[in-house]
């Protein structure tokens, strides 16, 4: 029976790492940089989420009190845009920089050594 091999192929990390970050990372071996990188993407996205929908949440909130005179959601402006914008904006770059970072990874790993000095075959 033949020991399968994990895959080196570049595009086999580099479209793990598509799926989501650091997921291209752990498959290369890269365990700290692999859960650093999904622990960021993970937070950034659970902030933009919660920025999302914190005004509906505050004005149910604000109707469960019995103040239903202030159970308003606040009106949109471009702050609101902002507050989503930024997380989503670092995870973008984020997603990036690991597909970038997985890229010179592998590159590295699969380079051949260069032969030690006097070794001449």
């Amino acid at each position: 029976m033949e020991k399968t091999k994990a895959p080196s192929g570049m595009m086999y990390y580099i479209g793990l790492n598509f799926i989501a970050p650091g997921i291209g990372h752990f498959a290369a071996g890269y365990w700290v940089r692999g859960l650093l990188y999904i622990l960021l993407s993970l937070g950034a996205l659970l902030i933009a989420c919660w920025q999302t929908v914190r005004p509906l949440v505050m004005a149910i909130a604000q109707y469960i009190q019995d103040n239903t005179s202030n159970a308003q959601i606040e009106p949109v402006n471009m702050m609101y845009f902002v507050r989503i914008g930024i997380p989503v904006l670092f995870l973008i770059l984020l997603w990036l920089w690991s597909m970038l970072e997985i890229f010179i990874l592998v590159k590295k790993k699969n380079a051949v050594p260069p032969p030690l000095p006097g070794n001449t075959l």
